[in-house]
């Protein structure tokens, strides 16, 4: 969703920026999820005056097959978020393959540590440390799709039906 800890903001000015720097190589963001009108408003009159408003896309909710489309054809997987349990970007887009560049958070470097996977990490409050770990997984993007591949293989086991079982052990003590 576009809600304002995903920090949207921050990919945005990162998108700038990164565009600036590299203009042969321009990116475009794809968003998906529920948009917040509020916050919508904010984050186009941000896109406006960034003057990438060919470079953004907010798709609002999305069927799951869909989804999956955007990662298959997605060149990597960003969340800048600043709160989270855990993000479902990042374990969707081990599923795919893809690399993944995500805020250093405490749910998601707790996560990494646990179970001794490796991304690009970025300060969320940081659009040039964005910028920078674009620029870090383009130079070494095998590498990094590589980093998914395992994270994939460790983590394959954690399905739907597993994680209800969880829940339901949890709840049943």
């Amino acid at each position: 969703n576009n809600g304002k800890h995903k920090n949207h903001e921050v990919l945005l000015r990162e998108l700038a920026l990164y565009n600036k720097r590299n203009p042969n190589k321009e990116l475009k963001l794809i968003c998906t999820g529920v948009i917040v009108k509020e916050r919508d408003v904010i984050l186009r009159k941000l896109i406006e005056e960034l003057n990438i408003e060919d470079k953004v896309e907010f798709l609002g909710f999305v069927e799951r097959e869909k989804v999956f489309e955007l990662y298959r054809n997605a060149f990597a997987a960003i969340t800048s978020t600043k709160y989270e349990a855990f993000s479902g970007t990042v374990m969707e887009a081990f599923a795919h393959k893809k690399p993944v560049i995500a805020s250093s958070i405490p749910a998601i470097t707790d996560f990494l540590e646990y179970y001794k996977l490796d991304i690009l990490l970025f300060d969320p409050d940081s659009p040039e440390g964005v910028a920078e770990a674009i620029e870090e997984m383009e130079s070494n993007y095998e590498k990094y799709v590589r980093l998914s591949e395992i994270a994939f293989d460790k983590l394959k086991y954690i399905t739907p039906e597993y994680t209800v079982s969880r829940f339901r052990e949890l709840a049943q003590k």
